[in-house]
């Protein structure tokens, strides 16, 4: 019978690491926005607002899909993995186009394999780690 793996950290502080969390990748997210718009240039309020934005939106759909993703079924391995893949496109598309370098189609051709990769191992997190502490195999 296979054991679970024990917490070390109570449910708080989880809580904690999750916002704290969320909130470095939105402002690392937005400054890469804010950069890759200005192409090198002096720094302007759009660039600012960009940031600004881009962080703040970065913050509530990464905390939405990962409300999302915990209150989802356990056998949903591959719904779970999904919805991060796609918020991955989404958000490594959008930095892309920020550049202004490259078309709609070169976009999807490099986002496509970034997100197709988060969901490969993501579903193979959600798949493993399902199976060994909530449904183990039965021992023969």
């Amino acid at each position: 019978m296979a054991q679970a793996v024990p917490d070390v950290f109570s449910e708080r502080t989880h809580t904690v690491l999750r916002w704290v969390l969320a909130v470095g990748l939105g402002l690392l997210y937005g400054d890469w926005a804010a950069v890759n718009r200005r192409h090198g240039h002096a720094i302007t309020g759009a660039d600012l607002s960009l940031g600004i934005l881009s962080a703040l939106a970065f913050l509530v759909i990464c905390l939405a899909v990962n409300r999302l993703v915990r209150r989802m079924r356990r056998d949903l391995h591959a719904l779970r993995a999904v919805a991060w893949a796609a918020f991955t496109g989404a958000a490594v598309g959008f930095l892309y186009d920020q550049t202004g370098d490259a078309s709609l189609r070169r976009i999807v051709a490099t986002t496509l394999p970034i997100a197709a990769g988060v969901f490969a191992l993501l579903f193979y997190h959600y798949h493993t780690r399902d199976h060994a502490t909530h449904h183990p195999y039965p021992s023969s």
